[in-house]
């Protein structure tokens, strides 16, 4: 044997594949381990996006103005130079109303999936009412609390209260995303 080759462990062309295949596998496995994760972690996200805006989107889809016949006589010569500055008129009033139908879309969506929820708690623990309960009044009643008044109406303290937000915001992705959101 000479010096070149001296440390040098030859293996045949199977398994040099083999060993290949498997370091291959293993990379995907791993890859794919973060992609689920991160997938996850943007449902989570979006829900807290979703739930801090609710509100707000639901007052657009309500209050959205794409109409002409919406608009007030005194308004509407202040909203006409605006458009006319921005581009025109019927475009920018298709674009308000395809973010106001999309808007009503996802509301009316959020609106089901937190009526399943609910009602899905209403059958199950003492928690999981409490936890529904918890993440309306944070977020979705009319009259929002903060998790100090929250605790203090339900009795508990407040870190139960951001546990049970916590939960039923993990819970509520199945609802949200159906099979897409525990996968």
């Amino acid at each position: 044997m000479d010096t070149a080759q001296k440390g040098r462990v030859l293996i045949s062309e199977t398994d040099l594949i083999r060993l290949a295949a498997e370091a291959g596998a293993k990379a995907y496995a791993e890859e794919r381990k973060r992609s689920d994760k991160k997938r996850k972690n943007n449902r989570l996200h979006n829900i807290d996006i979703l739930l801090k805006n609710y509100r707000a989107f639901k007052a657009h889809a309500e209050n959205a103005v794409f109409d002409i016949q919406d608009i007030y006589t005194d308004e509407l010569a202040e909203i006409e130079e605006l458009m006319w500055e921005t581009g025109k008129p019927e475009v920018i009033a298709n674009a308000i109303f395809k973010s106001a139908t999309r808007t009503k879309i996802i509301i009316a969506h959020i609106d089901t999936a937190i009526a399943s929820y609910e009602k899905a708690c209403s059958n199950d623990s003492h928690e999981a009412q409490r936890r529904c309960r918890n993440l309306k009044r944070k977020f979705i009643d009319e009259n929002v609390l903060s998790v100090d008044d929250i605790a203090e109406c339900e009795h508990i303290d407040a870190s139960t209260v951001r546990r049970d937000i916590t939960k039923a915001k993990h819970e509520l992705t199945a609802f949200l995303f159906g099979i897409d959101g525990i996968l």
